[in-house]
């Protein structure tokens, strides 16, 4: 079974977060997101190249101390267990020998979209923890063994104007069994004062280069594979109507939302809060209280045009 976690540095909350997200999400393109595109024979590894899409990331420069990057197609091998890669037949390998403990390497990606707000982004990559094994012979090796074990840890990181706006840290370390993935997820809302709004979006995946404490072993190698980046629209506080006063969002606070209000004076079946119309308290502060009342109409008076 698969384990999701969230591990999100919320640096961006929604301004208007009465609602809910909008169920339909916008699919952000990620260029080789399932590291398909560059060629590895099957159980073969294929290095010295970043994957077609991605740019090295290398802030402790590295990268030629005796370290290997490219992709993997583990094939009938055992370094994982068969089913185990999340999309397609390759994933990103990061295998690191020569500089064990000396920084973090990875990879990224710019993907051409700005930050916007009123939004949610949810990141979601496989994350594998590749076993010791050999590859076969032929195509691609002398048939010599990889001692694999352990984990040297990972980040996944959602960024913004080039700064992290998110990340999962290594929360699934110890947590991923050898031979198998899982998937780390990372979330975060964005509203109208988030200071990196309009920034480029970047994904970063890192090997973060530590020894593994759990097995006495430095761990070498991170994969990935599947990377995936939605946003949703955030419904806006006040935008429970279209311009009729027919009950629904249409994306803008307008007169239609006060004539759907007055309809739902004194709703809220048992003052539980959260139902359509409460958006605030006796005295206009944004809040559901519980009651549909006329400080709902002051919050709403404050709310006009809004909803991008």
């Amino acid at each position: 079974m698969q384990i999701q976690l969230r591990s999100a540095v919320m640096l961006g909350m929604a301004l208007f977060a009465a609602g809910a997200p909008d169920a339909s999400a916008q699919a952000i393109p990620v260029v080789n997101h399932s590291f398909e595109l560059d060629a590895a024979d099957s159980g073969c590894f294929a290095t010295g190249f970043v994957p077609v899409g991605w740019s090295l990331y290398d802030p402790h420069g590295i990268a030629a101390l005796g370290n290997f990057f490219g992709v993997l197609d583990p094939g009938p091998t055992t370094y994982f267990l068969p089913g185990q890669v999340p999309d397609g037949e390759q994933v990103a390998l990061l295998f690191f020998t020569g500089s064990i403990g000396q920084g973090e390497l990875g990879i990224s990606q710019l993907l051409g979209v700005n930050l916007q707000s009123e939004r949610l982004y949810r990141l979601s990559v496989g994350v594998g923890n590749i076993a010791s094994g050999a590859s076969p012979v032929p195509p691609c090796s002398n048939g010599d063994f990889f001692d694999l074990d352990g984990f040297p840890g990972y980040a996944v990181q959602l960024l913004g104007g080039g700064a992290v706006i998110a990340q999962d840290f290594n929360a699934l370390f110890g947590l991923i069994p050898e031979a198998e993935f899982r998937t780390s997820v990372v979330e975060v809302e964005v509203g109208s004062d988030h200071p990196q709004l309009g920034g480029e979006l970047e994904i970063r995946l890192i090997n973060l280069n530590e020894n593994d404490p759990t097995v006495g072993s430095p761990g070498i190698e991170v994969d990935f594979d599947d990377v995936q980046l939605e946003a949703l629209v955030i419904a806006c506080a006040g935008d429970i109507a279209d311009d009729f006063g027919t009950l629904g969002g249409d994306g803008m606070v307008s007169f239609g939302d006060f004539l759907a209000l007055l309809g739902l004076i004194g709703a809220c079946p048992g003052g539980v809060p959260g139902c359509v119309g409460d958006i605030a308290d006796d005295f206009g502060s944004l809040g559901a209280d519980g009651m549909v009342s006329f400080g709902d109409f002051l919050a709403l008076l404050g709310l006009i045009g809004l909803c991008p």
